[in-house]
C-alpha cells in the first residue's frame, strides 16, 4: 500500500480506520508522538480564497489552463498572496456579495492590490463581454478601413 492511499482498515492493526487509514487509538498515539500532523481544516472563506488564488495562478502560469492566452500569454503576472486576497475580500465586503469574483480594474495590468477588487460575478462577466465586444468591433472597423 502506498503512503497516500487510505483504506477502511488501520495500517497498524485490524480495527476500523477513522482517518488517514488509522484507527482512533493509533491516530491519537501518532499525533502525540508527532509522527503525523492533524488534517488542517479551513473555514469557508479561506477555502474560497485558496480557490481564487489557484485559478489566478493557473491563468497566469499554466500554458495548458483555459484563458492562459488572455492572461499569462499577454505577460500578466499574479503578485497577490492569500493574505492580499483576504484583505481585498474584506475591503470590498465580499461576504455581502452573492457570487464574489476577482476583477482587475485595468485589464492589461497585473494582479496587484491596487489593480484588483472583488465584485459580483455577473457584473464582472458583463464587463468582460462589453470589453470583448468593443475589441471585436474595433477589429472589424480596422479591417474595413484597410480594404
Amino acid at each position: 500500500m502506498y503512503l497516500y492511499e487510505h483504506s477502511d482498515i488501520c495500517r497498524l492493526c485490524d480495527k476500523k480506520a477513522i482517518t488517514r487509514s488509522y484507527c482512533k487509538y493509533h491516530y491519537e498515539k501518532l499525533l502525540r508522538e508527532k509522527k503525523i500532523t492533524p488534517h488542517k481544516v479551513f473555514d469557508r472563506e479561506t477555502k474560497f480564497l485558496m480557490k481564487v488564488l489557484h485559478n489566478v495562478n493557473g491563468r497566469c502560469l499554466n500554458p495548458h489552463a483555459g484563458g492562459y492566452e488572455r492572461y499569462g500569454g499577454k505577460g500578466i503576472k499574479n503578485l497577490l498572496s492569500i493574505e492580499d486576497l483576504r484583505y481585498l475580500y474584506h475591503r470590498d465586503e465580499g461576504s455581502k456579495l452573492q457570487r464574489p469574483s476577482i476583477d482587475r480594474r485595468n485589464s492589461d495590468g497585473d494582479y496587484t492590490l491596487d489593480n484588483c477588487r472583488f465584485i459580483e460575478w455577473r457584473e464582472n462577466a458583463e464587463d468582460g463581454l462589453i470589453r470583448g465586444r468593443a475589441a471585436y468591433l474595433k477589429r472589424v472597423r480596422e479591417k474595413k478601413c484597410t480594404l
